[in-house]
This record gives structure tokens, C-alpha cells and sequence, in this order.
């Protein structure tokens, strides 16, 4: 099974990208929420479409040109989350509040990458969180100069963890001079070689084998305080990966949570079972953020959480033995 996983993920990495639009932001092939897909597009736009009064010429706009903050991506999606409001799901998932248009996190913007998504801080000097598959570079860079900045105002990388579409293009950008920061547990594990890895498969080594290694990376643990967002707290959350971590940030009440938490079809649940190291370490994880005072959730493969937040946390907390 695992073999035939890595062959699917290499013909991934090998497939031509589109000519418009992106692929879903998915979890190394997991499956997307509804109405993903598509590039982001500003909430003015998103209210158009949804009352049909886009003009038949008018062209989505390019992920460069997103405005300052998280957006539905369409309408549909919006209707779909609103669906599942304060309604509980199987295995875990929690209903979660609506997603409303017009809706933004403070200072951040979302880049639709291949298959995921990094965020980008934008303030004075610029943060990135998370850096998609390798060669997601160029792209970041097209994102950065779109709002009329530049890569040099890009100060740092933030990985939540070591899998491929979270830090794939550390190397990358670090070759450039942009320092990345990255949880030690993740960090040892990106010297892993293929060989290692088939030698000793497993599904942590697996992906810490598709992830190129940085020439050199900064350690961030636990309590760790970034000069991002007000102050970003590291919250090491491991179970996903060894070194996965979650950010929070005490002023705004967010929380950016990589892939410790999914938003699977409207609805919040625990990381992955299928990727991650160890299943019950990662949903104790939860146990912890469910102590934090939080508004707003910000995932890596789904549209963000902007309401409820801490009792949402709460109740899959509850649910963890």
C-alpha cells in the first residue's frame, strides 16, 4: 500500500500544472472540501457570482491580485459550509459556524499553492507560513510582487512541519537567503536519503524522503514567541509529525494549525490517521490548543475557521480518552 502510494505521489509531483485555475488544496492526496480548486477570488467578486451579476467577460482574479485576507473561494463553498453549521459529524468532526463572506484574518493572505495553501504575514517585514511542494517558489514570488512587494521584504519561513507540501520549497528559498524555521523533531528528519527510506519504509520517512533538505534551518520549540501577528506562539503539537507545530496568535485570537487539525466537507476533526506518525499523540495534541483562548482556525488544506473556535476545540477535546 505504501508503495503504491509513493508512485501515485511521484507521478503527482511530475504532472503539468494547468494553464489557469489551480489544483485542489488537498493533504497529500487527500480529498477536498467542496468548492476548492478554484483561485481564491475577493469577496466583492464571490457576492457577484453568487447573484448573477458577474459580467459574462469578467475572468477570475490571478491569486497575485487576492486582497488582504482569507476568502471563500466561491459561493458554493460558502453555502456548503453553511450546511454543516452547529451540526456534529461522524468520527469525531465537529460542525462548525458559517463561514461568512467579507470575512478576513488580520494581516494575512492565503496563497493557493499545488495542493495546498501558505500564508503570508503581511506586515512591514514579510513572514510566510508553510512554502508548498518543492519548486512552489516561483509562484510564492508572483504572489509576493502582485501586491506590490518584494521577495527581499521576506524575512522568514515558518514550517508547521517536514511533509512535502509544507516545506518542500524551503531549500529553495533559503538558497536565496530567506532563513526558515523549522521544529528540530521535523528538522533531523529531513536529512532522510531514499534509500533510507525504502530500506526502512514507513510513512514518516516516506515524506521526510520527498522533502528536500535546507542547507540550514532554525530551530523553533515550544513557547517560542515569533515577531509576527502581535506575537505568534509555537504550540508543538507532535503526533501528525514528530515536530509539528501550531501558531497562535493572542492578539487576534488565531491559531494556524498546519495539518494537526483538518476542516474536511465544513466540518473540524483530528489530523489525518492516513499521514500521520501516531494517531493518538496527535489527537492529545488537541487537549492543549482546546486550553487557548481562539476566534479563528487557520488550515492548510481548508477554508478557515472564523467563529467558535475555542468551543469547537473544546468539544474534540472532550472526545479524546
Amino acid at each position: 500500500m505504501l508503495g503504491s502510494f509513493v508512485r501515485s505521489e511521484l507521478r503527482e509531483n511530475k504532472r503539468p500544472r494547468p494553464r489557469s485555475g489551480q489544483p485542489p488544496a488537498e493533504e497529500c492526496g487527500g480529498v477536498p472540501e467542496a468548492g476548492q480548486g478554484k483561485v481564491a477570488i475577493t469577496s466583492a467578486a464571490a457576492d457577484q457570482r453568487c447573484h448573477g451579476q458577474t459580467k459574462g467577460d469578467r475572468q477570475e482574479e490571478p491569486a497575485s491580485r487576492v486582497g488582504n485576507g482569507i476568502e471563500p473561494a466561491n459561493c458554493e463553498e460558502s453555502e456548503h459550509v453553511r450546511a454543516g453549521v452547529d451540526r456534529e459529524g461522524p468520527e469525531g468532526d465537529v460542525g462548525s459556524p458559517d463561514h461568512r463572506e467579507g470575512r478576513s484574518i488580520r494581516d494575512v493572505a492565503a496563497i493557493e499553492l499545488r495542493r495546498v495553501k501558505a500564508h503570508l504575514v503581511l506586515e512591514p517585514e514579510l513572514s510566510l507560513i508553510d512554502c508548498g511542494y518543492a519548486g512552489s517558489a516561483p509562484r510564492i514570488a508572483s504572489f509576493v510582487e502582485g501586491l506590490g512587494r518584494s521577495m527581499s521584504e521576506l524575512v522568514r519561513v515558518v514550517c508547521t512541519h517536514g511533509h512535502p507540501d509544507h516545506a518542500g520549497a524551503a531549500r529553495e528559498l533559503a538558497v536565496e537567503g530567506i532563513p526558515v524555521l523549522i521544529h528540530p523533531a521535523d528538522a533531523a528528519t529531513l536529512a532522510t536519503s531514499w534509500r533510507d527510506a525504502l530500506q526502512r519504509p514507513s510513512r514518516g520517512r516516506i515524506f521526510a524522503a520527498m522533502t528536500p533538505e535546507p542547507p540550514e534551518v532554525l530551530s523553533i520549540e515550544e513557547g517560542d514567541v515569533l515577531p509576527m501577528l502581535g506575537g505568534l506562539e509555537v504550540i508543538h503539537t507532535p503526533g501528525h509529525t514528530p515536530g509539528s507545530v501550531c501558531l497562535y496568535g493572542r492578539r487576534d485570537r488565531v491559531l494556524f494549525v498546519g495539518d494537526t487539525l483538518q476542516r474536511r466537507f465544513g466540518r473540524v476533526s483530528y489530523a489525518s490517521a492516513l499521514y500521520s506518525d501516531d494517531v493518538t499523540a496527535a489527537r492529545r495534541a488537541v487537549k492543549r490548543l482546546a486550553l487557548l483562548d481562539v476566534n479563528s482556525i487557520v488550515f492548510s488544506h481548508y477554508p478557515p475557521l472564523l467563529e467558535g473556535a475555542s468551543d469547537t476545540l473544546e468539544s474534540l477535546a472532550r472526545r479524546v480518552e
